[in-house]
């Protein structure tokens, strides 16, 4: 248990729960956290994405390359909004009805909307 903000100077802060580091961000500028079950996730200042903490599953492990306009974490599966191509993608353990059938690759929603 434990929860992530970022702070007036743009650094990601975390407190509670910490026996998988989920509550010790990297020193580097974010614009937004979420906070997972043993695992959270920034988007940085440059729209990248930073996880980290428990990647047991996949979950702190986000794709490379990919521009984000969100991310959210979960029990042992993470989230984001590639802001490019107007997508939801999930990595780490992600249920049948969150992956694409028949994969176990990244999920892909087709259409989403980044102003």
């Amino acid at each position: 248990r434990h929860s992530c903000a970022v702070d007036l100077a743009g650094k990601g802060v975390c407190w509670g729960s910490n026996t998988q580091g989920q509550a010790t961000p990297p020193g580097e500028l974010l614009s937004t956290v979420a906070a997972g079950h043993r695992h959270s996730c920034g988007v940085r200042s440059n729209g990248g994405v930073t996880c980290w903490g428990d990647n047991a599953k996949g979950q702190a492990k986000p794709p490379a390359k990919v521009r984000v306009a969100a991310v959210a974490a979960g029990w042992e599966h993470s989230c984001l909004v590639d802001a490019l191509h107007h997508r939801v993608l999930c990595f780490g353990h992600v249920t049948p009805s969150e992956r694409t059938p028949g994969t176990d690759e990244l999920t892909t929603c087709p259409r989403v909307w980044v102003q």
